[in-house]
């Protein structure tokens, strides 16, 4: 008995240097940037498309944006609502899962850091809903 009294008292707190949480946290931005440089080259394709017709219809006569996305529509139907709606949406979704992933490992931090480390994931996502509203209306 005596012995076991020794061993606890010659015990001391364990030491933790490195938190896997910072870890996991760190990932997790990392992978939220990386997905949110994917996701803004597949946003960068309507919008190319969106920055083409508003020239065409600046340049051409009896124009607009409107029946240019309408003449795209009926010529390409599924090519359209593949570009202006499904890719969008997907880019929202990953998106939205990366500031989840975020926030689930961060409860510690400030609402404000937290902000500034899915600030482009926000940026995209915005950019996404304006794209389906162009789309759209």
């Amino acid at each position: 008995m005596k012995n076991f009294e020794e061993i606890l008292n010659g015990m001391s707190k364990p030491e933790i240097n490195n938190l896997k949480h910072e870890d996991l946290l760190a990932k997790a931005i990392i992978n939220s940037k990386s997905k949110s440089a994917l996701s803004f080259w597949w946003i960068i394709i309507p919008i190319y498309i969106i920055a083409a017709f508003v020239m065409k219809s600046l340049f051409v006569p009896h124009n607009s944006l409107r029946s240019n996305l309408t003449e795209l529509t009926e010529k390409n139907g599924y090519i359209a609502i593949l570009i202006f709606i499904a890719i969008p949406i997907v880019v929202i979704i990953i998106n939205l899962v990366s500031i989840k992933n975020i926030y689930s490992l961060s409860k510690n931090i400030s609402l404000s850091k937290f902000f500034v480390s899915s600030l482009i994931n926000i940026f995209i996502i915005l950019i996404s809903l304006t794209i389906m509203l162009i789309y759209l209306l």
